[in-house]
Formats: structure tokens, C-alpha cells, sequence
């Protein structure tokens, strides 16, 4: 729970818990271990948002819509200068 990223993963996801003590961490493993359906719909959702987020297709878009917005703005500086 203290790692912002972690954290903002997990609530976007809708995924899992986090925690920030010891004593957290043992109530969200005897939630997991005794709560199914709620376990099984966390992991489900879990699951999409790796899915959605970070699949090879998805991260490489991403990185190649990246580099032509570089190239673009590059591009522009120097037609500009």
C-alpha cells in the first residue's frame, strides 16, 4: 500500500488487495482464503486488465505511437528552425 504504483494498479485493475502492515496483510490473506468468490472474481479481474494493459500488442502500439509522435515533433522542430 505504500508504493502509490502498486497500489493505483490494484485499484485500477479491481484486482487484488494491498496493504499496509503486517496485520493488513494477514486480513487480506484470510479474506483470499476464505472468500471464494470474491477471491475468484479479483483474480478474473486481474487477469482482463493484464489483458488490457500489458499483452505484447498492446505495450508495442503503445510504444510505437510513442516513437512516431517523437518523430512528428521532431519532425516540426526542425522544419520550424
Amino acid at each position: 500500500g505504500r508504493c502509490k504504483v502498486l497500489a493505483g494498479q490494484v485499484q485500477r485493475a479491481n484486482g487484488g488487495l494491498y496493504y499496509m502492515s503486517p496485520s493488513e496483510f494477514d486480513e487480506a490473506a484470510d479474506y483470499l482464503l476464505t472468500q471464494h468468490a470474491e477471491r475468484d472474481a479479483l483474480g478474473r479481474q486481474g487477469l482482463a486488465y493484464v489483458e488490457r494493459e500489458y499483452r505484447w500488442h498492446t505495450v508495442l502500439t503503445r510504444v510505437e505511437d510513442l516513437m512516431q509522435q517523437v518523430y512528428r515533433a521532431r519532425d516540426l522542430t526542425a522544419t520550424t528552425t
